[in-house]
């Protein structure tokens, strides 16, 4: 529920032109299995299965694919029809979006959200 009010917030702050918060990280939940099986099949090292995003992006999914589909992006994630992983990039596919994590050892960060 935390991550839902937090969207809302910031979408009001974008809408009303204020300052986004200060970069802190939200836990938008966990990469599902068939995600983790692609990166572990093409690295060596370790990787979390836990995915965060910062203000910034939530500001550039909201305007990419709305307040709905942003406040359900555990969903989207969990829900990828197809996942590609090339170094440390992911690139998961949904009906409506493109999503890019960047996979690190202790979190794996949103860096893109395209609408499809």
């Amino acid at each position: 529920m935390h991550f839902k009010k937090h969207i809302a917030t910031t979408a009001a702050k974008q809408v009303l032109g204020r300052q986004l918060g200060d970069g802190a990280k939200l836990i938008v939940g966990h990469l599902n299995n068939n995600s983790v099986d692609k990166v572990i099949a093409k690295s060596a090292s370790d990787h979390s299965t836990l995915v965060v995003i910062d203000d910034a992006m939530i500001s550039v999914s909201l305007a990419a694919i709305g307040f709905e589909q942003t406040a359900n992006l555990m969903l989207l994630i969990q829900e990828a029809s197809s996942a590609a992983y090339n170094q440390s990039v992911l690139k998961l596919t949904t009906d409506s979006a493109l999503i890019t994590i960047q996979v690190m050892a202790d979190f794996n960060r949103v860096v893109a959200i395209e609408k499809i």
